[in-house]
């Protein structure tokens, strides 16, 4: 049996984040702003996986977490709206573990439905 063609662009990613691909595009725009602008020092969970990953017993791992942002199959918004590094996602990963989540709703023709948490 032929594996069926899927439009990437149309998929909720992880079957849970929306379909609509720039309400994900406009998360992450916004999420990079906010750490752009009011940088904060990473919490230890994210600080243990940061040295976790780049320490130097584990080349594997620090090559495996910079190749999977630029082989992500589900994303292809503005240069500007990707995570380009590592180090980039922890920034984004720490602002999200410390922020509340925000409510959000896609629209529909049935009216607005709620989406939830966008993130990573």
């Amino acid at each position: 049996m032929a594996t069926p063609e899927v439009d990437i662009h149309n998929v909720m990613a992880g079957g849970w984040l929306p379909a609509d691909q720039s309400m994900i595009r406009k998360f992450i725009h916004d999420l990079k702003k906010k750490v752009r602008e009011n940088p904060k020092p990473l919490i230890p969970s994210i600080q243990d996986l940061k040295d976790m990953v780049e320490d130097p017993e584990n080349k594997m791992m620090f090559a495996n977490c910079q190749l999977m942002f630029t082989l992500s199959p589900y994303y292809s918004g503005g240069e500007e709206d990707q995570v380009k590094t590592f180090d980039e996602f922890l920034k984004l990963l720490n602002e999200i573990m410390i922020t509340a989540p925000t409510y959000t709703a896609t629209p529909s023709a049935d009216g607005p439905q709620p989406t939830g948490l966008i993130a990573f």
